[in-house]
């Protein structure tokens, strides 16, 4: 079943991932069965067909092998077999991209974790312009971000289609969530690339809020993204293991390329994930 904007707006989601693990023990091969990491391969090939990795990122090494029970010797050699498909690419320094996101992850809507304006957005997008700054925290940032903080970046990302931007997020992040990632506050690349992917690896959950912006185009700054008054608008909020947001971010969306759809009984990873280990608990039997 799905939902429109329009059956949406106001309402809240929550994204969790909550991913069973699998022994050792209960997929270690016998004599007629299959080598372990040949069964971790099949497993991650379709999990990544199916769309359930929607940052186009898989885990870090020491957090897959984590989450699927298995040793990174195992992990490594089925990931091997993954490149060797073209499937995914590996970037020094940063891990594992997968390179051609599949059409299972573009038909999966906002009740999956991941970036929502590439959920939302119809049109390709070419470019992503930055711009960010430091600021103290006025009465507003710390209501919506539930925590006192020392300072913020506020971020900037203007989305580009084919010369023309289509949609702007505008991004609050306490000084101390990036200091726990390791983030360089004066690299614009880094932390957007954080914001754009490798939050969605290492966050826990996040809500979305969905509503029609009445700001029009001013909030967006110094370009124009639509010439409608009324706007698409996402509040995220993305969380770790506490129940304080890691960041908030608010993503406003040329309505002519923006289709919001929530499936409300779509599988997550944790889900495919249990199939998978009951599959490897039936074939050791």
């Amino acid at each position: 079943m799905s939902e429109t904007i329009s059956d949406s707006i106001g309402k809240r989601i929550t994204n969790r991932k909550r991913v069973p693990t699998m022994s050792d023990s209960e997929c270690r091969p016998t004599k007629s069965k299959k080598a372990l990491y040949v069964t971790v391969y099949e497993r991650l090939y379709k999990l990544i067909m199916e769309g359930c990795f929607p940052s186009g990122q898989l885990p870090s090494e020491p957090r897959l092998s984590e989450l699927l029970g298995v040793s990174r010797m195992t992990l490594r050699q089925a990931i091997a077999l993954l490149r060797d498909d073209g499937l995914i690419q590996n970037v020094h320094g940063k891990g594992n991209f997968i390179k051609t996101m599949p059409r299972a992850q573009a038909a999966g809507g906002l009740e999956r974790f991941g970036h929502p304006f590439y959920k939302c957005c119809t049109a390709k997008i070419d470019d992503v312009e930055v711009e960010s700054r430091i600021d103290f925290p006025n009465d507003y940032i710390r209501e919506i971000l539930e925590r006192p903080t020392s300072a913020i970046v506020v971020f900037h990302r203007w989305y580009k289609s084919k010369g023309k931007y289509v949609g702007y997020s505008l991004s609050f992040i306490p000084i101390e969530t990036l200091s726990t990632f390791e983030i360089d506050t004066s690299r614009d690349s880094q932390i957007c690339e954080f914001l754009e992917a490798r939050i969605y690896s290492l966050a826990e959950r996040s809500t979305l809020e969905i509503q029609a912006s009445g700001t029009g185009d001013f909030i967006s700054c110094k370009h124009v993204i639509s010439d409608q008054q009324e706007l698409p608008l996402i509040i995220e909020r993305v969380y770790g293991e506490i129940k304080i947001p890691l960041l908030v971010s608010k993503h406003y969306l040329n309505a002519s390329v923006c289709s919001i759809v929530v499936n409300s009984s779509f599988p997550d990873i944790s889900s495919l994930l249990e199939i998978s280990k009951r599959d490897l608990s039936d074939e050791g039997r």
